[in-house]
């Protein structure tokens, strides 16, 4: 049986990088709660509050979800917030929002051309807001609306081909294998085996309930975004 013939612009590897606690810390999170305790929009107690509760179950707190939600709080507002947001954020320092080696990761991948994109979830109000303020906005990015995210990049996968298609925010890009990195081992399930996909799952410090569970054999548990350098060779 002769074998298909694979795209000439196909790409060795396409590399897919979670946001939250991943490429930027909880520093983000901090920075964007400072700003809203002092912007008097809304009750810092009250809102904390919210956001330790949603954390506790498991899940992600969506800030400017909650915000919009509040009674006064509209686009002009949440445009306010975003301002002070990312003014606090950039007076910080280059990169103050981001996890250590995020930037190095970022570069060598550019540097090499080798196709990546942030995968996140979220409402897309509030991730656009922390991709802006950790400097990212520039990226190709993609909004999802679970967290599993191994089912989006399996859905990208062409068993004619053996490659995946991915409909980045820049274009579409075709590569033979997917590397996935995220925090949240949930993020892994029924990611497809190897050579046609690979996972980095970071563990920095304690995990949150949201963080727990059971990987894949193809995902390696690393420290910092700076070990998938070592182990990629970039």
């Amino acid at each position: 049986m002769t074998e298909p013939t694979v795209p000439a612009d196909i790409h060795e590897r396409l590399f897919v990088l979670d946001l939250d606690r991943c490429l930027i810390t909880e520093r983000a999170y901090a920075v964007l709660d400072k700003v809203v305790a002092e912007s008097g929009m809304v009750d810092r107690q009250h809102f904390m509050q919210a956001r330790e509760r949603r954390e506790a179950s498991g899940g992600s707190f969506d800030s400017i979800a909650w915000l919009m939600g509040q009674e006064g709080f509209g686009r002009q507002e949440y445009e306010q917030l975003l301002s002070q947001y990312v003014a606090r954020a950039k007076g910080l320092g280059h990169d103050a929002l981001l996890a250590p080696g995020a930037r190095s990761l970022l570069d060598r991948l550019e540097q090499q051309s080798i196709p990546h994109a942030i995968m996140t979830y979220g409402g897309r109000a509030n991730q656009l807001a922390k991709l802006k303020a950790a400097g990212l906005e520039n990226a190709p990015f993609i909004i999802v609306d679970h967290k599993h995210k191994a089912e989006f990049i399996t859905a990208w996968w062409d068993k004619a081909t053996k490659s995946f298609t991915a409909p980045l925010s820049t274009g579409v890009i075709r590569a033979r294998t997917a590397v996935l990195v995220d925090d949240k081992a949930t993020a892994f399930r029924d990611l497809l085996p190897e050579p046609d996909a690979r996972g980095y799952w970071v563990r920095s410090g304690r995990l949150l309930p949201s963080q727990e569970g059971d990987v894949p054999p193809n995902v390696t548990t690393i420290g910092n975004l700076l070990e998938i350098i070592e182990h990629e060779n970039l």
